[in-house]
């Protein structure tokens, strides 16, 4: 929490918790946790076998989902990514602030996952749409939740660090106890960063159909979709 809040700003809601719930199947409601309005609801058995360096990340990805998705709720399905992909971006964080690898030990940094998201770009696209224009089947695909925070990284690239955190901060202190838009988060990034053609560059890594360049990472390359387009 004091992670999330350093990151985020004051905590939104007026409580947290952690619920433990034993059900008869294997794993409940299909994931191994589900948030919900000031509660996440997690598998006992992922809690106490889980290592921590798995767990926690995980938990930061359900606690994000108080101020995005509880506090600023996405205006509709296609918006999902402001909810998911903003989640998964601070958990992904959190895990490489605290030294921890990726759960396949592949990655040990954000540079090193986003390359990866990266070059799956161009075949999330052209599998489940764009990011803020996903087919109605594709809601919750691996686009949203890695190319929505492949995003949030392209964007931060591109304004810096301390710019993008005044962006999210903004973003979540407006909207606060509302809903907003892919549209909404483009104009107050815009808004944000004048004179730095964010409008444009987000509009094409959120609605576009090609992976745009990674600023400052002219080498990311796109693996091209395996049918073509």
């Amino acid at each position: 929490m004091k992670w999330a809040v350093g990151e985020l700003g004051p905590f939104p809601l007026e409580a947290y918790g952690l619920m433990p719930l034993d059900t008869d199947e294997e794993v409940p409601f299909g994931f191994h946790a589900l948030e919900t309005h000031t509660l996440t609801v997690y598998d006992p058995s992922y809690l106490s076998s889980t290592p921590v360096e798995s767990v926690a990340p995980h938990m930061m990805h359900e606690l994000v989902h108080s101020w995005f998705g509880g506090s600023v709720t996405p205006k509709t399905w296609a918006d999902n990514w402001i909810s998911e992909g903003h989640a998964n971006y601070y958990g992904l964080t959190y895990r490489f602030a605290q030294g921890w690898t990726t759960n396949d030990g592949r990655h040990g940094s954000m540079e090193s996952v986003m390359a990866d998201f990266y070059r799956s770009g161009d075949v999330y696209r052209a599998q489940y749409g764009p990011v803020a224009r996903p087919t109605k089947e594709s809601l919750f695909s691996e686009q949203v939740y890695r190319g929505g925070p492949l995003v949030l990284y392209a964007l931060e690239q591109k304004v810096g660090k301390a710019k993008f955190r005044q962006i999210e901060r903004s973003f979540l202190t407006v909207y606060e106890g509302g809903s907003a838009s892919t549209d909404d988060y483009i104009a107050h990034a815009d808004r944000i960063a004048p004179g730095q053609g964010v409008k444009g560059f987000l509009e094409s890594w959120l609605k576009g159909t090609e992976t745009p360049p990674m600023p400052n990472h002219p080498d990311w390359k796109a693996t091209p979709p395996p049918n073509g387009r």
